[in-house]
C-alpha cells in the first residue's frame, strides 16, 4: 500500500495531477498549449502520463514532463504554464523515466538530472555537477523563469489586448529538410556547435550554395567529412569538447574561405534580447542559424542547435517565443523539436565576405533599406541621418512625407 501511494506521486494521469499552473489550471489548458506550439497539425495531442521536475533554483518542484498521446512528450513551466520544451516526432522518447522514485531536476532543454545519493548527474551520460555548475544552472532557471513570469504579468495588466496583439506569427524555413536529415555526425567528445555548422552549411549548400561543401563531404556521401575538416579548422591539435559558438568563429571562417561560397559566419552574444532578436530576424528573412542556450553556462552544459522555425507574438516578451530546431544527434529520435527561446542567449548567422548592395528604397516613415544580392540580408538606415531639411526630402531614397521615431523590440526595428 505505501509502495502504491509512492508511485502515484510520480506517475498520475493529468486528470489527477494537482493543478500546476494555477489553481484553474486544467488538463484542457495543457492540451491547449501543447496543441498551439505543435508542428503536426493534422494531429490532435492530448497530456497523458506527467512526472514532476524540481527547479536547481528553488529545489521544489517547478515544471512537468508530460508523455502525449498518440506520440511525443512535452515539458511545461508550472508557474506560466508555457511550454519549455516538447517533440512531437512519432518515434519520440521522454527524456525523463516514468514511474522512476527519484529526484528529477530539469537544466532546460536537453539538460536531464537526477539527484542520488547526494549527488547531481546528468541521466544519460552520468556526468557529475560541480558547485560551480549547480549554481550557474540556479542562477539559469532563476532568469528563465523570473522572465516568463515578468511577462506573463505584463500580459495580463495589459488586457485587454486587441486580437492582432494577441496573434501569434511563425516563420519556418525548410522544416522537410531538417526533419528529414537522418545521416548526422557522431557527437562523441561535446562537439554540438560542430554539429551544428555542419547541419547550417549543408542547408546553405543545399538551397543557396552548391560551393558550401565539396560534393564528396556532403552529409548524403559521407556524413563524419565536414565534422572531421570543422573539428580540425576549430580545435587544431587540442583535445575536443564543448566550444561557445563565438570561439569557434575564426575556425569555420578559416573553413569558409577555403570554399567559393562568399559567406562568413558571425555571432551575436547577450544576455538581454540581442542575440533573441537576431534570431527572428534572420528566420523573418528565411535564414536559418545555430543557437546556444546558457548566458550562465559554461561550454560544457551550453548546447547548440540549429533553428529553423519561431513562433511569437508581438505583445510579448522575445522570452516566450517557440523555436523550431534540430538537435544535431546521430540515431536519435528526438531531434526535431520545439523549444522556449527563453533559454538561448547567443545566435551564429551567416553573411557575405563581401556585400553587394542593391538601391536603397524607403520603408515607410522612419526608414530606408538596402539588400544585398548575394545573401539577402538588409541593411536599414534613418531617413533623418540623410534628411535634406530644405527639401523637406531624404537624400538616399527620394521619401518626402512625414519623419517618425520607431518602436523597437529587441533588435528588430518597425516604425511606430
Amino acid at each position: 500500500m505505501v509502495l502504491l501511494l509512492l508511485l502515484s506521486l510520480f506517475l498520475v494521469s493529468v486528470s489527477a495531477l494537482p493543478a500546476v499552473v494555477s489553481g484553474s489550471e486544467t488538463a484542457g489548458t495543457v492540451d491547449a498549449v501543447i496543441n498551439a506550439a505543435s508542428t503536426e497539425s493534422a494531429i490532435r495531442f492530448s497530456a497523458d502520463r506527467a512526472v514532476r521536475l524540481k527547479s536547481f533554483s528553488t529545489g521544489g518542484y517547478a515544471y512537468t514532463m508530460y508523455t502525449l498521446l498518440p506520440y511525443g512528450y512535452a515539458i511545461l513551466c508550472d508557474e506560466t504554464g508555457a511550454l519549455m520544451e516538447a517533440c512531437y516526432e512519432e518515434s519520440a522518447l521522454p527524456p525523463y523515466p516514468i514511474a522512476h522514485l527519484k529526484d528529477f531536476y530539469y537544466g532546460g532543454p536537453l539538460n536531464y538530472f537526477i539527484l542520488e545519493n547526494g549527488v547531481f548527474h546528468e541521466l544519460y551520460t552520468q556526468q557529475s555537477l560541480t558547485a560551480a555548475d549547480l549554481s550557474s544552472f540556479a542562477a539559469l532557471d532563476e532568469q528563465v523563469r523570473s522572465s516568463l513570469s515578468d511577462a506573463r504579468f505584463a500580459s495580463e495588466a495589459a488586457q485587454p489586448l486587441s486580437a492582432l496583439s494577441n496573434a501569434s506569427t511563425s516563420y519556418t524555413i525548410q522544416p522537410n529538410y531538417f526533419k528529414s536529415l537522418t545521416k548526422i555526425p557522431e557527437n562523441k567528445n561535446g562537439t554540438c556547435t560542430i554539429i551544428a555548422a555542419v547541419l547550417l552549411f549543408s542547408y546553405y549548400d543545399t538551397y543557396v550554395n552548391d560551393s558550401f561543401i565539396a560534393t564528396a563531404n556532403e552529409l548524403s556521401n559521407n556524413s563524419e567529412a565536414l565534422h572531421t575538416i570543422l573539428c580540425y579548422e576549430v580545435y587544431g591539435s587540442k583535445d575536443h569538447g564543448g566550444i561557445f559558438i563565438r570561439d569557434a568563429l575564426s575556425g569555420f571562417n578559416d573553413y569558409l574561405s577555403t570554399t567559393s561560397c562568399g559567406k562568413r559566419m558571425t555571432s551575436i552574444y547577450s544576455p538581454e534580447d540581442t542575440a533573441r532578436g537576431k534570431i527572428l530576424s534572420e528566420l523573418a528573412a528565411g535564414r536559418p542559424v545555430i543557437a546556444s542556450m546558457g548566458v550562465h553556462l559554461g561550454s560544457e552544459w551550453d548546447h547548440s542547435v540549429v533553428v529553423y522555425g519561431i513562433t511569437f507574438t508581438s505583445a510579448s516578451d522575445l522570452s516566450t517565443a517557440t523555436i523550431n530546431a534540430h538537435m544535431g544527434w546521430k540515431d536519435n529520435p528526438n531531434n526535431n523539436r520545439v523549444l522556449s527561446l527563453g533559454w538561448f542567449y547567443e545566435c551564429g548567422y551567416m553573411i557575405c565576405a563581401n556585400h553587394s548592395y542593391g538601391s536603397w528604397h524607403s520603408t515607410g516613415s522612419y526608414s530606408h533599406s538596402r539588400t544585398c544580392t548575394v545573401c539577402g540580408e538588409t541593411e536599414y538606415q534613418p531617413h533623418a541621418e540623410t534628411w535634406n531639411a530644405i527639401r523637406q526630402k531624404c537624400n538616399r531614397c527620394g521619401y518626402s512625407g512625414p519623419l517618425t521615431e520607431p518602436f523597437r523590440y529587441g533588435e528588430a526595428e518597425c516604425c511606430a
